[in-house]
């Protein structure tokens, strides 16, 4: 299980082996989303009783987005990023986590030197090498199809709503890595006859 998801709901008290991988093309950057949905919208309604609000769609979506971009752009710098998973769990071992699959190991390693130690919005970065080798396993499929009966207290990963497949940030994303890691590959040489 921590092979496929990167993460234990027993943390340290587990009694299975969690061997932490010495090279993988994937990090994980725990505890560093700061999701706003930890600490619920309360308020009480005419009768006094405390009713729990949603918080609003709009500002939700620019909350992750701009979270997104920016740790998107930051770790590019290290090597190019080929997926990126921003999880929406509420439980200890997955709060707050984000994974990072790179195309090279040497770019995840690189990463992980790179980041340890340093802070980002008052949270100290703790990035690791991860196990994981396919985010599809990790990603809960009834979360994906619409309704998952253990809610933000899954297991399986809870990927944000945020941003959404195919939408402009994420390609204005790529295409920004495409230019950043763009080789200039040489011309060919004219022929003269």
């Amino acid at each position: 299980f921590y092979f496929k998801m990167g993460s234990c709901r027993h943390g340290e008290r587990c009694t299975k082996l969690h061997t932490k991988p010495i090279v993988s093309n994937c990090i994980l950057l725990p505890r560093t989303y700061p999701n706003p949905k930890i600490v619920p919208l309360q308020t009480q309604d005419k009768y006094g009783e405390t009713i729990t609000i949603d918080y609003d769609k709009k500002w939700m979506k620019k909350h992750t987005n701009d979270f997104y971009e920016d740790v998107f752009c930051t770790l590019m710098e290290y090597g190019r990023i080929s997926n990126m998973t921003v999880v929406d769990n509420l439980c200890e071992h997955l709060l707050g986590n984000v994974y990072i699959n790179f195309e090279s190991e040497s770019a995840a390693m690189s990463a992980v030197d790179g980041l340890r130690g340093k802070m980002y919005n008052g949270v100290l970065l703790l990035p690791e090498l991860c196990p994981v080798k396919d985010f599809e396993y990790a990603l809960c499929k009834e979360h994906a199809d619409g309704g998952c009966k253990r809610g933000a207290l899954c297991n399986f990963w809870h990927s944000t709503t945020y941003p959404k497949a195919g939408c402009s940030l994420l390609k204005d994303l790529e295409r920004a890595q495409r230019k950043h890691w763009k080789v200039k590959e040489p011309r060919p040489e004219k022929i003269v006859r």
